[in-house]
């Protein structure tokens, strides 16, 4: 019995202690604009969204990631303060799917979309 709480106790320490840091997640290990390049390339460009603990998924979702070539991705619930490596992934990924089908696709996916309001702006100019 004891054992069983010195486990308890340790995993709810451990559950603290990884989302106390987890607000220092550096994202540049995995998403940046060299690997959004990368992405588009091996025809796997992903958009990110962020979420809770259960990722939502849409039935119009799967129609979106079929007809634009395209996958969402969970980020889960936390973000660093520095999200610039995310911003520069996402816009690589906008102005491809820009590129490739207009702005039509940017009314038919999610509006949950990471970047896709502030993005859309600087943009349209292009």
């Amino acid at each position: 019995m004891l054992n069983r709480i010195l486990i308890a106790t340790f995993y709810i320490m451990l559950v603290i202690v990884t989302r106390g840091n987890s607000q220092n997640l550096n994202f540049c290990l995995f998403k940046d604009s060299a690997r959004a390049q990368t992405a588009i390339d091996q025809k796997q460009p992903t958009l990110l969204l962020v979420g809770g603990v259960s990722p939502i998924r849409y039935r119009r979702d799967s129609i979106a990631e079929a007809k634009f070539g395209f996958k969402f991705e969970e980020l889960g619930d936390v973000l660093s303060d520095d999200d610039s490596c995310l911003r520069a992934y996402s816009k690589v990924i906008f102005s491809h799917l820009d590129n490739k089908f207009g702005r039509v696709w940017r009314r038919q996916v999610r509006s949950d979309v990471l970047f896709l309001k502030s993005i859309r702006y600087r943009l349209r100019g292009k």
